[in-house]
């Protein structure tokens, strides 16, 4: 069911809603590239909860994401409600939460992206402040229902990695939002007496991630013989995490007390930019007889040079078991046979040359 966020508001169906047991489960950013892998993982392993979806943007690359979360069965469709509004907008958050009856909210909506965030500081502090400040108001006025309130925050491994000591600061506006939001989510969550928590993780991939991200950009340029930037030396290293470990993740949490405040992903396995750029595009020419070849360009403000985390006693460690050397040639494939998925991608970017979207994933 596709709602307009203008039309929500108290009437027959918020009373119908009312009457039902508590099962709301609101996701922000559902149709981002997490987003939209979770509705689809909840679909599939939990069949008691009604799932709504707050999208921020109906891009043609949102739109096939969307379709991909729903392409399951009918009984699994008539369980979501597709709700067009922004987190970041205090009305359109009220109106869900008075409607349904919200026990889970995970927030992955965010401004993402680095460079994104060099360019235009201000409107990812301010988006991403304001959606964080928007669920903590809705989370104090319903916590005094009668049944438990759970928040999921979607962090980055940047700020995990600050609040421990393992770097002395923020690299970029990005990081420095989520870090702050942690933060806010933290110390409200006390007084207002709603379970929360953070997970914090390495670099995602899979399918459906925008193509400004490392990965797919690497793909295409590799599958169209174009020059496959990479910044500085290409040796800084990262650790890698599947989509769907993320999204096994975020459920287990739901379905579990949390516990620690603090949950995070770890990867056993660090690769370097020049390591993963130079497999794609070996990989790419193997198969597809494309020659695609390396350009090291200057390196960009704020680019670290290793992202590793590790946990401590407080936190709860989760461990990604797919490996990406086993993973990668599949992601490849797909991002190959999918060349309609970059086109959408890069009409968004035209069109949107001097925005940020919301949702071109974590």
């Amino acid at each position: 069911m596709r709602t307009g966020l203008p039309e929500l508001k108290a009437g027959p169906m918020h009373k119908a809603v009312a009457n039902r047991k508590p099962s709301g489960w609101l996701i922000t950013g559902a149709s981002g590239f997490i987003g939209s892998h979770l509705v689809r993982h909840i679909l599939r392993n939990k069949a008691d909860v009604q799932i709504i979806m707050l999208c921020r943007s109906s891009a043609p690359h949102n739109e096939a994401r969307l379709a991909f979360a729903l392409s399951g069965s009918q009984s699994q469709k008539d369980r979501v409600e597709v709700v067009y509004g922004d987190a970041a907008v205090e009305e359109d958050v009220a109106l869900i939460f008075e409607r349904f009856n919200i026990t889970h909210v995970f927030h992955l909506s965010a401004i993402t992206h680095v460079d994104n965030s060099i360019k235009d500081p201000a409107a990812v502090n301010e988006n991403n402040m304001l959606s964080c400040l928007n669920l903590i108001k809705q989370c104090r006025k319903y916590s005094e229902r009668s049944w438990p309130l759970k928040l999921i925050h979607l962090s980055t491994d940047e700020a995990w990695l600050y609040s421990t000591g393992a770097i002395d600061r923020l690299t970029n506006p990005y990081a420095g939002a989520k870090h702050s939001a942690d933060e806010l989510f933290l110390t409200w969550s006390d007084i207002y007496k709603f379970e929360f928590a953070s997970l914090y993780c390495p670099n995602v991939y899979g399918t459906f991630q925008h193509t400004e991200k490392f990965l797919p950009k690497m793909v295409y340029a590799a599958a169209q013989g174009d020059a496959m930037t990479v910044f500085g030396d290409g040796n800084q290293t990262r650790s890698w995490t599947h989509v769907d470990t993320v999204t096994e993740t975020l459920l287990e949490m739901a379905l579990t007390s949390l516990g620690t405040k603090h949950h995070l992903i770890q990867s056993m396995e660090v690769f370097s930019s020049k390591q993963l750029a130079e497999g794609i595009r070996d990989y790419v020419r193997k198969k597809y007889g494309q020659y695609g070849s390396l350009e090291f360009v200057m390196d960009r403000e704020g680019n670290f040079s290793r992202d590793t985390i590790t946990g401590d006693g407080n936190v709860r460690c989760w461990f990604e078991g797919r490996s990406l050397l086993r993973e990668l040639d599949n992601v490849i494939d797909w991002y190959v046979a999918n060349h309609s998925w970059a086109e959408s991608c890069r009409a968004e970017s035209r069109q949107l040359r001097t925005e940020v979207s919301t949702e071109c994933g974590v």
